[in-house]
């Protein structure tokens, strides 16, 4: 099947939020899933190829223009008729706080191909790939850029992004390039207990507005 490239865009977004926690960091530079903070994709389930890569999670500084833009396509789709969920693990050289995570899921593909927007999505996270556990679990909209999702702040080693199903595409699923940002906020208190983490738990808000 001839597969087009495909571009990021900037649209206006769906963004959940957590309440009290502040706005991301805009600078391209601060992506905490760029190569050049240490980040790797680690492992995958299944991948494309022919520039559909799961590393394309992991992208570099040169694959971004001085406005922060995308120059090339950076989207992970799934092989043919690979079944979910379809999963890819990033790699941190060092341990690595995250609070806020953006889906860039623009998708110029989806016209020709409905339904391979990536759908339902997890996060795990942990201090390494053994030791991951669910963060986040939440449905991003459609074919839009700019999704962001605040998470309770997680100091890790790894990150793994579980896709569960997609729009209805019966071949392929993809997901464009994710950004990881850390805002500064910490947890209050120990999350090892449950009290601890009654402490630390959030308030879920879901508006309608652009991206950081």
């Amino acid at each position: 099947m001839f597969r087009t490239p495909l571009l990021a865009s900037a649209a206006a977004a769906l963004a959940f939020l957590f309440a009290g926690a502040a706005r991301a960091a805009e600078a391209p530079e601060d992506n905490l899933f760029l190569q050049e903070n240490g980040a790797r994709v680690s492992g995958f389930s299944s991948e494309f190829g022919s520039g559909w890569e799961a590393s394309n999670l992991t992208p570099s500084r040169s694959d971004y223009d001085e406005a922060g833009a995308p120059v090339r396509a950076l989207i992970w789709s799934s092989a043919s008729m690979a079944p979910f969920p379809h999963w890819a693990v990033i790699r941190f050289d060092r341990p690595t706080w995250i609070t806020t995570l953006v889906f860039d899921n623009h998708l110029d593909e989806e016209p020709d191909h409905p339904g391979i927007s990536a759908r339902e999505i997890e996060v795990w996270a942990g201090p390494g790939e053994t030791t991951l556990t669910r963060r986040a679990s939440f449905e991003l909209e459609r074919n839009k850029a700019g999704q962001v999702v605040r998470i309770e702040p997680v100091e890790a080693g790894a990150v793994k992004l579980v896709v569960k199903s997609n729009y209805g595409h019966p071949w392929y699923t993809e997901l464009g390039a994710t950004r990881a940002y850390d805002d500064g906020s910490r947890p209050v208190a120990d999350n090892a207990t449950d009290e601890g983490r009654a402490r630390n738990r959030r308030v879920a808000l879901r508006i309608e507005g652009r991206a950081p």
